[in-house]
């Protein structure tokens, strides 16, 4: 499911620069396409958590998000703009998820060597792309008026970062591939 949800990742992406680069608008697909990554993601990291409260909290919480950012979009009636909202109450609901996976992952009984764990690498990524977007998209509006300047390197940054999540994801696969090559 994973290497799936990954390529329709990378499939969205290519659009939404070749959008870009031919000057359309590609917001409607980022609105559509962020709040099912949020909740995949979260879904995702739920899935492979051993604690049952942890489970039983976000199965309430995933589809809550889900039906939140509907609201939002129907209420704000344009999906051609930003929405910050949506997109800042998913990573709302995925940093807590990663957080707490990571936290359960660092205090098993017998702690492995993070660096050869592929779900250590993947929450990584997320965490170090996803925070730093927390803030950036918190005062984009703000910037826009005031700094674009500072927006457009803040904007550099946040692609360099989404690139260092790339990067930990084909680690993941990697290590991934290795761990079920070695069961065989």
């Amino acid at each position: 499911m994973l290497p799936i949800f990954f390529f329709l990742l990378l499939a969205v992406e290519s659009v939404c620069y070749y959008f870009k680069i031919i000057h359309r608008n590609n917001l409607i697909i980022y609105n559509i396409w962020f709040p099912l990554e949020f909740m995949f993601y979260t879904y995702w990291i739920v899935t492979s958590s051993n604690s049952k409260r942890f489970k039983k909290l976000f199965s309430f919480l995933i589809p809550i998000y889900g039906i939140t950012v509907i609201v939002i979009d129907l209420i704000s009636q344009s999906l051609y703009s930003f929405d910050s909202l949506g997109y800042q109450l998913g990573l709302v609901l995925l940093l807590p998820a990663l957080l707490f996976k990571l936290y359960e992952d660092m205090n098993e009984p017998v702690i492995q060597n993070p660096l050869k764990s592929p779900v250590f690498w993947l929450i990584t990524g997320l965490l170090i792309s996803y925070i730093f977007s927390l803030s950036e998209f918190s005062i984009q509006t703000y910037l826009h008026t005031k700094d674009v300047n500072l927006l457009i390197a803040l904007e550099k940054v946040n692609i360099i970062l989404t690139d260092v999540l790339y990067v930990t994801i084909i680690i993941y696969f990697i290590l991934q591939w290795k761990i079920r090559k070695s069961l065989i």
